[in-house]
Order: structure tokens, then sequence, then C-alpha cells
């Protein structure tokens, strides 16, 4: 049997230490193994040659003919070889790791996107009796009526107002080939995402407003309020892991069709064949043009109807849920009796909505956005809100501005936009009613700010002490006082200001007890089973753990072999 040679061993050595090393220092192993096999794979799908499935098995008989063939006898007139292999493996790894620490890599993505792959059917053109190609114009239902493609929001746009007053597919869709998101289709530029900039060329008034909205910053204030807490994106990243889609990392897979389907999705710089961007119409949306927002997400495309975007409903796509239940403390609430009651004979379309005469009790855009005396219909959902209740601690409404680095709302104090809210009420509700209600109203805020800042004052005491890690939600506690705010005081505050007692009382208040009895339980367990080893150096803990397992994988192997071999030798 032929001795291997030292070239022969330290390059296949160099390999499978590159290889080890890039698995042991990956943030994610997993993902770095699938880009290896999916290489191989498509090299071999390729080809024609294997299955992937078949492809498998080479390697897992080549060692089992290896180990129960000539393996003994190879390992023993190699040993001396393998040994330096080891030992060469394991400081390539060493030098790789400790290198590699100083630096963040960015993550791997083998999706090689097809450019000439549309995700959209483009129709197709038709060719008359008389041999002459038809050409769309214009008028897109010719064409989309031939091809029956798109046919039911064609139907919907011809029912619109729109349709009514000569707005074309075109008027809204066209786009200059300079755009980030124009689009080649049958001789016309056209973009698929109609963004509030587009829908200013008729609707100015409404657009300004609305950006200067929290609606329109959906994507960027829901960033800002968790970043602390590595949220939204905390749920995709369980176990360490993240989810690997067409050979793309995705570390908020939870949150494409979870927080950014109505906060919206980030497409600057991104088209619609990228799938983490579109479909999506967040409320929020920063639009490849540059815009906030998407006015389809109350007025649904292609109908842009007035009377569904005044239903609660609507609002209910978002606002629900045991975080922010807006439409189940509506649904609760005496304005929600009586519109389940009475909306049948309600009149949704008229322009200037007024109280009393075509509805008898509001909706979401009753109260925030449609007209009353002295105070003028908007689309700044914003402009009559005098808390910001769905944060932490609440605050009066000045301090967003601030926060988001922005001009936020129409640059008034939070009296202002309590007295725009209050002549809203006082349209069915005498003065001392409304005034007394807010009364009520605030000292529940001042009594859950309390509360939870009490609260909170444990962790942060359990965080000083190096009694919890610097990592976000890896302890129980974590969990209890972040659901403390963002679920129970979140809908005791809102029940507060919308008729909801029950979502105040027991959805609310009894919650946030009970929530307070738990924290103090498990902070008592923490200082009294003694000091938390793993807080005072997470970090580091977690860092070598890799480098620690994989060294002592291959200490061990190494030193197993050379007991083998020595229990070999011929005495």
């Amino acid at each position: 049997m032929k001795r291997l040679s030292q070239t022969s061993i330290i390059i296949p050595s160099m390999i499978v230490a590159l290889i080890v090393a890039s698995i042991l220092i990956s943030k994610s192993p997993k993902l770095l193994l699938n880009e290896i096999f999916y290489g191989f794979s498509f090299l071999t799908n390729s080809l024609n040659l294997l299955s992937k499935e078949i492809a498998l098995l080479i390697p897992i008989v080549g060692v089992a003919f290896l180990v129960c063939g000539r393996g003994p006898a190879w390992i023993l007139k190699n040993r001396n070889v393998l040994t330096k292999f080891l030992a060469f493996a394991t400081i390539v790894i060493l030098v790789l790791y400790t290198t590699s620490s100083q630096y963040d890599f960015p993550s791997n993505n083998v999706y090689d996107k097809d450019e000439s792959r549309a995700l959209f059917v483009e129709a197709q053109n038709s060719v008359e009796e008389s041999g002459e190609e038809v050409v769309a114009s214009d008028d897109c239902l010719d064409c989309h009526g031939r091809s029956q493609v798109l046919e039911v929001i064609s139907l919907n746009w011809e029912n619109s107002k729109h349709a009514e007053v000569g707005t074309t597919c075109i008027d809204c869709h066209q786009a200059d080939p300079s755009d980030s998101d124009s689009y080649s289709h049958n001789g016309f530029e056209i973009s698929h995402v109609v963004s509030p900039r587009d829908c200013a060329k008729c609707h100015s008034n409404e657009v300004e407003e609305f950006e200067q909205s929290l609606h329109s910053f959906g994507f960027s204030y829901y960033e800002y309020l968790f970043s602390e807490e590595n949220l939204p994106y905390i749920e995709s990243q369980m176990e360490g892991g993240f989810i690997v889609s067409e050979g793309q990392e995705i570390s908020h897979a939870a949150t494409l069709r979870g927080c950014q389907a109505c906060h919206g999705t980030n497409m600057t710089g991104k088209s619609i064949e990228d799938f983490t961007v579109w479909p999506n119409n967040g409320i929020g949306r920063i639009n490849p043009d540059g815009s906030r927002g998407s006015c389809s997400a109350c007025h649904s495309r292609h109908t842009f109807s007035i009377r569904e975007a005044r239903h609660p409903e609507t609002c209910g796509q978002c606002h629900v849920g045991p975080d922010h239940p807006q439409l189940e403390i509506f649904t609760e609430s005496k304005h929600g009796n009586i519109y389940a009651s009475e909306h049948d004979s309600w009149k949704w379309d008229v322009k200037d909505w007024q109280a009393g005469i075509d509805y008898r009790a509001p909706t979401c855009a009753g109260c925030h956005m449609s007209s009353a005396p002295m105070v003028p219909s908007t689309h700044d959902v914003s402009s009559r809100l005098s808390w910001e209740l769905e944060i932490p601690i609440s605050r009066r409404t000045d301090n967003i501005a601030n926060s988001l680095g922005v001009n936020f709302s129409d640059g008034t104090t939070w009296e202002v936009k309590l007295s725009k809210m209050k002549k809203v009420c006082t349209q069915c509700h005498s003065k001392i009613w409304v005034d007394n209600y807010y009364e009520q109203a605030d000292i529940v805020v001042e009594l859950y700010n309390d509360r939870y800042s009490s609260a909170k004052s444990i962790l942060d005491e359990l965080y000083e002490d190096g009694l919890l890690t610097k990592t976000s939600f890896d302890e129980p506690i974590e969990f209890k006082i972040y659901e403390m705010w963002h679920h129970e005081g979140r809908r005791a505050r809102m029940g507060a200001f919308m008729m909801g007692p029950d979502y105040v009382q027991w959805h609310g208040f009894y919650e946030l007890l009970k929530d307070r009895i738990e924290i103090d339980h498990m902070a008592n367990e923490l200082r009294t089973t003694g000091e938390n080893t793993i807080a005072n150096g997470t970090d580091d803990f977690y860092n070598i753990l890799p480098l620690s397992t994989g060294v002592l994988a291959i200490i061990l192997a190494a030193v197993f072999g050379w007991i083998f071999i020595q229990r070999r030798k011929p005495k």
C-alpha cells in the first residue's frame, strides 16, 4: 500500500480546516452548511449527474469502505501524517477564529436572482383578423379584458370613483424610465408600487396631511420603539437560528407577514422581485420613490372606497389583538353597540360626513379624521391625540417629534390636540361630560405609568447587579416586563379613552397586578438562588462556546486516534 505524501495530506487538510473553521465562526452554521450543500447539489443537478439524495451517499459509502475495508491498515501506515493534519487543522481553526472575532462579517447570499424572471404575468398583445397587432392603450381594460389577466381588479376600477371622473390605470401607474421601480409593460413604463407621491397629483392636501401623521412613520417608528429590545426581529431568531429561503438568510421571517404587514417594509433600492419587501401594503411602507405610506392600506385597490375606509373593520386590520385591541374596545363600547345596530342605514359615501346627519355614533374615522364644528377633516390621524399610549411609559404628544427627529403632526401642543378631540366629542356630549371623561382617562394613564415604572426599576437593579444577561428575551422576567407595557398596559390605557371598561379593569389592571406579583417572585428567586454566573459573562461565554466545542471534538478525535494506533502497533 502506497504511503501518502506530505503534499497530498496538507492541501486537503487546509480545505477541511477552512470549512470547519467557517462553520465554527459562522453566526449561522446551518446556513453555511446549507450553502455548501446547495453548491454541491447545484453542480450535480446542472450536469445531470446525480440527484442530491444519491449524491449524499458518496461520502458516506466512501467513509464506510475506508473504515471497514483497508481503513485500519491505511491509518497505521499514514499515522504520522494524519497526526500532523490534526495539529495543522487545529492551528488553522484557532487562528481563523481569533482573527474573525475582530470583524463583523456580512451574511452570505447565494441567491442568484434571474433578472429576466418576471413576477407579474404580462397581458399578450392580440392579433385581429386583419393581422394587425393591437397595442395596449391608456384604456388598459381592453388588453386585460382580452387576456383575462387581473380581470377582477379591472372590474373593481370600472365601479370606482376614479372611473367615474376619468382617471385611468396609466394615470396612477405610469412611471419615468429612470425610476427605480419602473417596469416595461407592453410599450409602457409603469410601476406596480403606487405611492402617496403618485396619489398627490390629485389628492395633494390629503397626502400632505398623511405624511405628517404617525401612520406614515409606521416602518420607522416600530423599529425605533423596539430598538433596545432587538425587536421586532427577535421572533425569527429563536435559538440563534435563521430561516433560509431561496439562498437568502432571512432574519425577520416572522415580521414579513406579521409586524411589517401593517407597519410596512423598506423598499429603498429594491424592486418588486424582492420577496422580503413585496407584496406589502403597510401603512408606513417606504416606497422606491422615497415617499412614505400606502393609501391602499385603507382605501383598498381598485375601488378606493371612502365607504370602506370609514368602517371600523378597516382599521381593525391592524388595530386588533392583545397588544392594540382598538377594534375589540370599539365593539365593546356604546359607540360600537350603536354602530352594530344601525350602520346599514348610515350615509357612508357623502364627502363631508357629519355626525347626527349621516351617522349617529362615530367609528374610528368619525373621531380621528372626520370634520366637526370648528374642526376640519384630516388624514393626519395623530392631530387629535394628546397622549402617546403605545409606548412603555406614556408621555404627552409634544415629545414625539423630538424622538423621531422629524416634524410630527401639525406641530401643535398636546393641549391644542386635546381641544380638537373634545370638539368632536361635544357634538353628542355636554362639555362637563367630556371634560370629566378626559380627567378620568388621564388618571388611568398616570396610574399605569406609576405601576410600570415601579416594576421596571426592579429589572434595572437586577441588570446592575449582574443577575440578568445583557441579551434580550433570554429570561422569563424579561418577557413579563415586556408584556406589562406592550399588552396589559396598552389595553388599560386605550380602553380608558375608548369606553372599554373591561379592557381597563380585567384585561388591563388586573393583569398588571398579576404581572407585578410574578416579577417580584422572579426577582426574589434570582437573588436567593445566588449570582447568575451566565449573566456576568454572557457574551464571552457564548463567543467561546463554539470554539471550545469544536476544538474539544478535534482533540478528542486525535487522542482516541493515537490510542487506536498505539494499540494496533505490532509488539
